[in-house]
């Protein structure tokens, strides 16, 4: 199973010794999600790395917390002062981003950021339903449900395109309401999706107090929230200063608007026209 409470039990083990697996490294992928179904994006973010850089980033990362007082970081919190944060000014709240920052690039192999547009989603679910093609399909339930998709997809094609590890183990943060949906959109994955299913490891689910990589995911979901509220509005303002940083790290980032949703769109309308019923999952 993969580590929720510490990865700090996997120190020094690679491979069989860690993950039960054959081959040189199983990676492990923490993802957080920030917007939702009743708001305008959802975003699902965070990092991969292997089990020794995240040991070494739980150790660095509670070093820093303890050093500014708090025990968890959860960027919500931080970024309107509440909280933990409460009676912190701005300068003090920037320095500790800035600190966690500079952990993660130290230590992560990869990020990943994946936002979905909710209302051109819906838009492409009725379309589907239009054409015939059934929107019940677990991967077509959700925005999010298809969020997660994409993002274990494009972790996966990154890590590929990088030469890295066999395989990649994923945790999310608990979500009582989604935690059973994803784990079948999980398994439905890894059953259906050959081109990636010999890549995909195990999911599991962590507490963000405790799953401390988590707070990290939450910290990249919230900054790409923002981002891709930007690109989408055509705000001018300049990039945030921890999310620029961030993007010094290899990145694997995709927004599913509108636009992009239309060249699903007008390539499954040539397959239909062909005669064929692509299924779901090969359609990214």
């Amino acid at each position: 199973h993969i580590p929720t409470q510490s990865v700090g039990m996997y120190d020094g083990m690679e491979g069989d010794a860690a993950f039960g697996i054959k081959g040189p490294l199983m990676l492990v992928a923490y993802l957080d999600d920030s917007g939702g179904e009743g708001e305008a994006l959802i975003v699902l973010a965070g990092y991969v790395s292997d089990p020794r850089r995240w040991h070494r980033f739980e150790r660095e990362w509670k070093a820093a917390l303890a050093e500014f007082g708090v025990g968890y970081f959860h960027m919500r919190e931080a970024a309107h002062l509440r909280g933990q944060f409460l009676n912190w000014n701005h300068r003090k709240k920037d320095a500790l981003i800035r600190r966690l920052v500079y952990i993660i690039k130290e230590t992560a192999l990869l990020q990943v950021s994946t936002g979905v547009s909710v209302r051109d989603f819906s838009e492409f679910q009725d379309w589907l339903r239009s054409v015939g093609v059934p929107a019940k399909s677990i991967y077509l339930k959700s925005a999010y449900f298809f969020c997660f998709h994409a993002a274990i997809q494009g972790v996966i094609a990154q890590l590929k395109r990088m030469q890295l590890a066999d395989g990649v183990d994923f945790v999310l943060d608990k979500n009582t309401s989604r935690q059973s949906s994803s784990e079948k959109l999980f398994s439905a994955i890894k059953s259906t999706n050959r081109a990636i299913a010999d890549r995909m490891g195990n999911l599991a689910h962590g507490d963000d107090k405790e799953t401390v990589p988590l707070q990290a995911a939450d910290l990249l979901a919230w900054e790409s929230l923002k981002y891709f509220r930007d690109t989408r509005s055509r705000n001018e303002r300049p990039m945030r200063h921890s999310l620029e940083s961030l993007l010094e790290l290899k990145t694997k980032s995709s927004l599913w608007d509108g636009p992009a949703l239309a060249r699903i769109r007008s390539s499954l309308e040539r397959r239909l026209a062909a005669g064929e019923v692509p299924a779901p999952h090969d359609w990214l």
